[in-house]
């Protein structure tokens, strides 16, 4: 069960996290010369894809090992929020993929205007959630 739910949650966050971004090519203006492309198409820092994959695996253990935790009852989840959620592995993989896309789709949008912050925000998230993943298994020992 607890396999199939990372699986599903790994799956339904990539599927869900893959729309496609286009590139914004230069337009040509009133004089015919090439104008250079709006700084909101700026290009995509080498490390945010990286990031972006290691944030879904470790949702996907955050997932795994929270869910684990409460087959075995030897913790509970942590998040308020999630709590009542957490009892419905279904539900609870539809939110967490849900809010893995969320934040994928505004690291993007956060991308376009500030790719360092983007970058950072990332590194951020991804440190908070392995603290997570290492807490969860640290306690289903």
């Amino acid at each position: 069960m607890r396999a199939r739910a990372s699986i599903v949650f790994c799956l339904a966050a990539l599927l869900l996290g893959a729309a496609p971004v286009h590139a914004q090519t230069a337009a040509p203006d009133p004089t015919g010369s090439i104008a250079p492309a709006s700084p909101s198409s700026a290009p995509r820092p080498a490390a945010l894809k990286p990031l972006y994959g290691s944030f879904i695996v470790l949702q996907g253990l955050d997932l795994e090992s929270t869910l684990r935790a409460l087959d075995d009852h030897t913790g509970r989840e942590g998040n308020p929020v999630m709590g009542g959620i957490a009892q419905s592995p279904g539900a609870f993989v539809a939110v967490k993929a849900s809010v893995a896309t969320g934040i994928i789709v505004l690291s993007e949008r956060i991308r376009k205007r500030h790719p360092s912050m983007a970058v950072l925000t990332m590194i951020g998230l991804n440190a908070t959630y392995a603290a997570i993943v290492a807490h969860n298994y640290a306690i289903s020992r």
